[in-house]
């Protein structure tokens, strides 16, 4: 299910094939970490709303994970979904 309010968060969607979007925005992994960094600059309290498709790879989600951290980031809380991308 997703959440009535997650409040306000930068969401980030892994797809099952591994791309990923920043809000509607297709990204790579580089472009989203420097998107959470300059995010963080601006506001050191971003939370982050990280959906994933529930047969993609864990290793993408771990991927978004680490390039959170790496922004500063840490408050994320996250979501699976099907689709048939």
């Amino acid at each position: 299910t997703i959440p009535e309010d997650y409040g306000e968060r930068t969401t980030v969607t892994v797809q099952r094939d591994g791309s990923l979007y920043a809000g509607v925005y297709d990204v790579t992994l580089d472009e989203l970490g420097d998107i959470l960094k300059n995010a963080h600059d601006q506001d050191s309290n971003v939370k982050v709303y990280l959906r994933a498709d529930s047969a993609a790879e864990h290793q993408y989600v771990n991927d978004v994970m680490k390039a959170c951290a790496a922004a500063g980031l840490s408050n994320v809380i996250f979501a699976a979904f099907q689709s048939d991308k």
